[in-house]
């Protein structure tokens, strides 16, 4: 199982994040309250997922993926209460830059810059965490954006006005 920190240093922080920018480029502004308890509650799925997922019943890599995806799901629907099209958009939004952050920066540190193997790298706590915050780059770019901005990409919530 997983080092317990890298709930509290990263999965928790990266949940919150998602639910932050997911709600905010759809233009739903979520109480920071609400973006805490949501990433505390997908910071566990993920961790919990990796470390009796993968260690215990042997599945494999990446399932925690479409367990998170799912619960995302569940927890905006039930926590921030929105439709369920609306919390399926804002997960799938927040998934998709993650996983371009993750896609685009991730290959390059582990490949390339970083001499040692994935294993190693995952082993040791420090560079786990510091690893991870950089590929989480443009998770905090849009983050920055929405704070700064205060204006969506997209209003889901805009009244259709007559064309």
């Amino acid at each position: 199982m997983e080092d317990i920190r890298v709930l509290a240093f990263f999965y928790i922080e990266q949940a919150a994040l998602m639910s932050f920018i997911g709600m905010g480029l759809i233009g739903i502004r979520l109480p920071w309250k609400k973006i805490m308890f949501i990433g505390i509650l997908q910071g566990m799925v993920v961790y919990l997922c990796r470390g009796i997922l993968y260690s215990i019943y042997g599945l494999p890599f990446g399932t925690h993926t479409l367990v998170s995806f799912v619960s995302l799901i569940i927890l905006f629907y039930l926590i921030s209460k929105q439709s369920l099209g609306i919390s399926l958009t804002a997960t799938a939004i927040a998934f998709i830059i993650e996983m371009l952050s993750e896609g685009i920066i991730a290959p390059v540190l582990y490949n390339y810059i970083s001499p040692l193997s994935l294993q190693t790298l995952d082993d040791n706590f420090w560079i786990h965490i510091g690893l991870s915050y950089l590929s989480a780059w443009l998770q905090l770019l849009t983050a920055a954006y929405l704070a700064l901005a205060k204006k969506p990409l997209i209003n889901i919530e805009a009244k259709k006005q007559k064309v």
